[in-house]
C-alpha cells in the first residue's frame, strides 16, 4: 500500500454518506427525467441542458430508417451542493422514462449504446402513457433498491442488469476467495489512504469513496445491508418492499453470477420478481461490462417484461 499513499491528499476525507447523496440525487434525477428541467433560481446553478460530447448512433446501424434519440446532458445539484449532470437519450416521442444508475467505477457515457437502443425500442413498442421505470447496473443496481426500499417514490418499475449481492459463499473457487480478501482489504485501505484504489486493487474506479466501500465489504462479508451512520433497518424495509423488477444476467459474466443474482430474490419476498438471462451476440472479455457495448438481448429482455 506504500505505492498507493502517492495519490494527491485531496482525496483524503473525500467520502460521502451514500443514504443521503443517492436520495437526494434520485429526486432530483428522477423529477428531471420526468418533466423538462427547470434551472435552480440560484444564479450560480442555472446551466441550461447541452448536447453529447459524441454523436448517438442509429440503433440498428443497418436500419437507415431507425428513429434517433437526442443526446442531451441535464445539470442535477443534490440537496448538499453536489453537482452531477444526468446524460438523456431521448426519442421524438417519448413513451416511457427509465432512470438508470451505473456500476461502480463506471461514466455513464459508457453506456450510450445501452441507452440510444432502448430509446429506439422503446418507440418502436408504441408504449402507452410516460410511466417511470428506474433501472440500474451491478452495483448501483443494490443502491437502487435501497433507495426504493427506505424511500419508496412512486414507480411502476425497475430493472436490474448484472446486479449480484456481493455475499462471497454466493461464488465458488478463486472468485469466493477474491471478496472474502477483497472484504477485509478495502476498509484498510480506505483507513490508510482516505479512499479506496479500486482498479490498483482489482475491483472498482481509480479512487472509491472510502465510506461506500466499507459498507460494501460488510455486506460481502455478512450479506447484510448495514450502512454506517444511517439510522434506516434496510433489511427490514426490503422485506416489506412489494414492486415489480427484471433482474438479468449476463450469460458468462464471472462478476455476476446467477446464484448471487438470484439472491436479490431472498431480499424481497414481497416483490415480484423475474430473473433472465441474456447471451451476447459475440464473445466479450468482461460480458459484465461489455453487455453495454452490446445491449440487443439486454433490451429484448427488458422489452418483453415490459410487454408482459
Amino acid at each position: 500500500l506504500s505505492s498507493l499513499a502517492r495519490k494527491p491528499s485531496t482525496w483524503a476525507g473525500r467520502s460521502v454518506s451514500t443514504s443521503i447523496l443517492l436520495g437526494s440525487f434520485l429526486r432530483r434525477a428522477a423529477r428531471a427525467a420526468a418533466e423538462k428541467y427547470v434551472p435552480d433560481s440560484d444564479p450560480g446553478s442555472a446551466r441550461k441542458p447541452r448536447s453529447c460530447a459524441r454523436t448517438p448512433r442509429a440503433w440498428p446501424p443497418s436500419d437507415s430508417d431507425s428513429p434517433q434519440s437526442a443526446c442531451e446532458r441535464w445539470p442535477v445539484r443534490a440537496d448538499d451542493g453536489h453537482e452531477l449532470e444526468l446524460l438523456v437519450h431521448r426519442p421524438e416521442e417519448p413513451r416511457a422514462v427509465l432512470l438508470f444508475m451505473c456500476a461502480l467505477g463506471v461514466e455513464a457515457r459508457y453506456y450510450a449504446p445501452f441507452g440510444e437502443a432502448l430509446a429506439v425500442e422503446v418507440v418502436r413498442q408504441q408504449m402507452p402513457g410516460v410511466p417511470l421505470y428506474v433501472g440500474a447496473h451491478s452495483l448501483g443496481g443494490q443502491l437502487m433498491v435501497l433507495h426504493l426500499a427506505a424511500a419508496r417514490p412512486s414507480i411502476s418499475g425497475t430493472m436490474l442488469v448484472a446486479c449480484a449481492i456481493p455475499y462471497y459463499q454466493n461464488w465458488e473457487g478463486r472468485a469466493r476467495r477474491f471478496i472474502h480478501l477483497s472484504s477485509v482489504l478495502f476498509p484498510i485501505a480506505g483507513a490508510l489512504l482516505g479512499y479506496v484504489p479500486g482498479k490498483r486493487l482489482g475491483f472498482g474506479g481509480e479512487a472509491e469513496a472510502r465510506t461506500l466501500m466499507r459498507d460494501w465489504s460488510l455486506n460481502a462479508r455478512t450479506a447484510r445491508y448495514e450502512p454506517r451512520g444511517s439510522d434506516v433497518d434496510y433489511e427490514a424495509a426490503l422485506r416489506e418492499l412489494e414492486i415489480d423488477f427484471l433482474t438479468v444476467n449476463v450469460a458468462t459474466d464471472e462478476m455476476a453470477p446467477p446464484d448471487a443474482v438470484e439472491f436479490m430474490f431472498e431480499k424481497l419476498p414481497k416483490s415480484r420478481g423475474t430473473r433472465v438471462e441474456a447471451r451476447l451476440s459475440k464473445p466479450h472479455r468482461a460480458p459484465h461490462m461489455g453487455w453495454a457495448r452490446d445491449p440487443a438481448k439486454v433490451v429484448a429482455a427488458l422489452s418483453a417484461w415490459l410487454a408482459s
